[in-house]
């Protein structure tokens, strides 16, 4: 009987769109086949031989006649893209509600909300790349001492501190805090603690990201192992 299984997930590593990704605009998504198109072709000889080849096709990656592993695509049954989706259903909790979406970045009453969970003002907002909003709004982070706030569009809010504003531990405590309040009234699934480090001008993000998830809506199968006494 199998007693341990290892599961390993590559977040945001696709490998093409499914039947309704138009709907979420992702029609032309396959992040693995532009990720090797973009890099001149990939050498993975180990996923390679496990199959990697016959799931869609990458360039510098060979199609195995005889590979050494199983294989497969596997698309959402739950409605929405967001990647807490896909590990509750993976672990046998699907979910028809698609979660509150922010195309255009945080409204001021969303925006009010998180501020009034930190205690603090907060800057940006938008929707962004941790990169981008360090780039725009890093400076004035560090003199205003308020806290960065950008959004991928969907259920994830990103929140960005210098440890000279607030130190990690607190910025963990708040955005614990803040994941707890805003899931119901505002759908924020997860809030992304991001320290910042370095001089101004020089600006960068520490190690130490942490990501503070909900939990999932109804039962998994870990949940069902756990009263058998199996975990």
């Amino acid at each position: 009987m199998i007693k341990r299984v290892i599961l390993l997930v590559v977040d945001g590593f696709g490998v093409g769109a499914t039947e309704d990704a138009s709907h979420y605009g992702d029609a032309a998504s396959n992040t693995l086949a532009h990720l090797a198109e973009s890099t001149d072709g990939l050498s993975v000889p180990t996923l390679e031989s496990l199959g990697l080849g016959h799931v869609t096709a990458i360039r510098g990656v060979r199609s195995m006649a005889q590979p050494i592993g199983c294989f497969g695509r596997l698309g959402f049954k739950s409605k929405g893209v967001d990647s807490l989706v896909g590990y509750w259903e993976i672990a046998g909790c699907l979910t028809e509600d698609e979660g509150r979406m922010f195309p255009d970045g945080y409204s001021a009453e969303a925006k009010a909300a998180v501020e009034e969970v930190f205690g603090h003002k907060v800057i940006g907002g938008e929707v962004a790349s941790a990169e981008e909003a360090l780039k725009n709004h890093g400076a004035s982070h560090v003199s205003t001492a308020a806290p960065m706030v950008w959004t991928d569009g969907r259920q994830s809010c990103h929140v960005g501190a210098h440890d000279s504003v607030w130190t990690a531990d607190i910025l963990y405590q708040r955005c614990r805090e803040a994941r707890k309040a805003l899931r119901d009234a505002w759908g924020m699934r997860r809030l992304v603690a991001h320290p910042i480090v370095g001089a101004r001008g020089a600006l960068k993000f520490g190690p130490g990201r942490r990501d503070f998830a909900g939990e999932p809506p109804g039962q998994t199968m870990l949940d069902v192992l756990n009263r058998a006494s199996q975990i």
